[in-house]
């Protein structure tokens, strides 16, 4: 039996021999040290270890005064307050189906075409569109009590418009909503129809012409986004790509008792105006012949927006209200906003100062960035006296010049 001390030695032994046949003799580091390549490639290591330790703060310098840039630039605490309370409101307060004062239905109990234009018609633009003047709390005359022989308590009476010192105009001012947001111009409705109705987009089980004359009428060809048939993602709000049948409501030049008889106008395709002798205030449906109701079986989606701008904070702000109509018969609906800044002079001081900061040290140490590595890459490449792109992928190229040459590209992308 042979111990392992004996193995051990007869392995060596052969591993000897197998070099001394190749002609090559095994190193020993006691006796000859290490391999110049092997002892320069550690010491690059740790080298490039220790450059990237002692940039560490100046990359930390990077990442902060970055995002203290972005926090400052786009102010999204601010933003947020000011979508959340438009967004809140339509939701919640763009009411149909009233009783008395209260009304039983929101934007999501929309799921038909009349329900489209109740909630359009009673809730939506009376919420957006103010048709009275300063709000006075419900059963208000019935809450004060009668004195024989004195006036009775009238609110038709009480003041609509009110003058407050500073004001140059009595509030409510004509297109104020939510007290503090001003609508610019009014409310813009647009929809996507579908490209064509027939009787070839329909699926049938048996005979076709059987089941035509059954079902009667053509079917609608999809689109190719497919938004409307399942729960579209919210980002989907902000692509439109072919607008049609766009009508406006004119808030800023038409009284409210116009707006409505557009609306009206759009839901039942100029009957209403032919009854009464009256010009059609719904463009599209005037043109067709015989006349249509703005929403139909072609319709996919409709887009109900309108542009604000808040003078507190200097916010512009687009709502949009989007209802998709897939053809399981269902009605998606969604609510977005996009909000942007009116300048940089509307910004506090605090904030200006956080913002110019940040900014310059940003953009300074991009600066640095951007010499530091291109002085090295020129130096390597007349130390190793390579060609050029052998001396960058050789000798330069590493983990950390690649995130360097990031923050560069990223920056310039920015800018």
């Amino acid at each position: 039996m042979f111990t392992i001390i004996e193995l051990a030695k007869g392995g060596r032994r052969r591993q000897a021999v197998q070099l001394k046949k190749k002609g090559r003799r095994r190193a020993d580091p006691k006796k000859e040290g290490t391999p110049q390549n092997i002892y320069v490639a550690w010491i690059k290591a740790e080298i490039e270890q220790e450059e990237a330790c002692l940039e560490l703060p100046f990359t930390l310098m990077l990442l902060l005064s970055f995002a203290a840039l972005s926090i400052a630039y786009i102010g999204q605490d601010t933003i947020s307050l000011l979508e959340s309370s438009i967004n809140t409101d339509i939701k919640e307060n763009a009411n149909f189906a009233w009783a008395y004062n209260y009304g039983h239905k929101s934007i999501q109990d929309v799921n038909s075409y009349a329900d489209f234009w109740s909630w359009t018609r009673l809730g939506f633009l009376p919420l957006i569109i103010s048709p009275g003047g300063w709000p006075y709390s419900e059963s208000l005359s019935a809450a004060v009590p009668e004195f024989d022989g004195l006036p009775v308590y009238n609110t038709s009476a009480l003041w609509s418009k009110r003058p407050f010192p500073d004001f140059r105009q009595p509030s409510p001012i004509r297109n104020d909503y939510l007290r503090f947001n001003r609508i610019i111009g009014g409310i813009r409705f647009r929809q996507q129809a579908a490209v064509s109705a027939s009787f070839d987009n329909c699926n049938y089980p048996g005979q076709a012409s059987i089941f035509r004359d059954y079902i009667g009428k053509a079917c609608i060809a999809s689109r190719a986004s497919g938004d409307e048939e399942l729960d579209p993602d919210l980002y989907s709000t902000e692509l439109f790509d072919t607008p049609d049948r766009e009508q406006w409501l004119l808030s800023e030049v038409h009284p409210y008792e116009t707006l409505v008889q557009h609306l009206i106008d759009m839901e039942d395709g100029c009957a209403s105006a032919d009854v009464g002798n009256r010009t059609c205030l719904c463009q599209w449906c005037a043109t067709q012949r015989p006349n249509h109701p703005w929403v139909n079986e072609m319709t996919t989606r409709i887009e109900i927006s309108f542009m604000s701008y808040n003078a507190q904070y200097g916010i512009h702000c687009l709502a949009t209200v989007n209802f998709y109509f897939n053809r399981a018969g269902h009605i998606h609906k969604r609510i977005n906003m996009r909000s942007s800044w009116a300048g940089i002079e509307v910004r506090d001081t605090g904030t200006m100062f956080v913002f110019l900061t940040a900014g310059f040290v940003w953009a300074f140490a991009n600066i640095y960035v951007f010499r530091t590595e291109g002085l090295e890459i020129v130096g390597v490449v007349r130390r190793t006296g390579k060609r050029w792109y052998l001396s960058i992928t050789e000798d330069y190229l590493g983990f950390w010049n690649c995130v360097d040459w990031t923050s560069v590209a990223v920056a310039l992308g920015i800018c």
